[in-house]
């Protein structure tokens, strides 16, 4: 795994976009010395690690913030890849409310651990602590992610809406991806 690295894999956010494939929604991928966070791995997400030197093995968490398609699109793609298939039970999957529609139960029983977190919850996965934060989206169960690597603060949006209480959570961040 690489040092520290933040590697966009797609900028393609609507369904029109997405759709016709106008740009990737591959997701977003954090690299530390003992991590590969890949967040939100939508359509394209397979294609555009290959295209950036990035293996689905070295995987060790997905983040999912919704379910939609182009956040969650190729996440049981990117499971099956990450486990050879749950060969290797490895990995852990973190979302919102689990859509067995994006990720169905068998690829979930092929992570180590599949976990659904609601805002306010803090999770450690090896040099990463992630911490859940409401998103105001019509999926009400969208989340937002401040993420503490051993190198800087990265926040993580996803899809809301701006208010003034969400906008503190995110005040000390090094690192804002919106």
């Amino acid at each position: 795994m690489a040092e520290y690295g933040i590697t966009i894999l797609g900028t393609g956010g609507g369904s029109f976009v997405v759709g016709r494939s106008i740009r990737t929604a591959g997701g977003i991928v954090i690299t530390t010395p003992r991590n590969q966070l890949h967040i939100d791995p939508g359509t394209g997400a397979l294609a555009q690690l290959a295209k950036n030197d990035l293996h689905p093995r070295e995987t060790t968490c997905i983040l999912l913030s919704h379910q939609h398609v182009n956040h969650a699109g190729e996440a049981a793609a990117l499971i099956t890849a990450m486990t050879h298939n749950g060969m290797d039970k490895r990995g852990l999957l973190v979302s919102n409310k689990l859509n067995p529609s994006f990720v169905p139960d068998y690829q979930q029983t092929l992570t180590e651990k599949s976990i659904s977190i609601a805002p306010g919850t803090r999770i450690g996965v090896n040099d990463l602590e992630i911490k859940a934060i409401e998103a105001q989206h019509y999926d009400t169960n969208a989340l937002s992610y401040l993420i503490q690597t051993p190198a800087y603060l990265l926040g993580y949006t996803g899809d809301t809406k701006y208010n003034d209480e969400w906008a503190k959570e995110f005040a000390g961040c090094n690192i804002l991806i919106i």
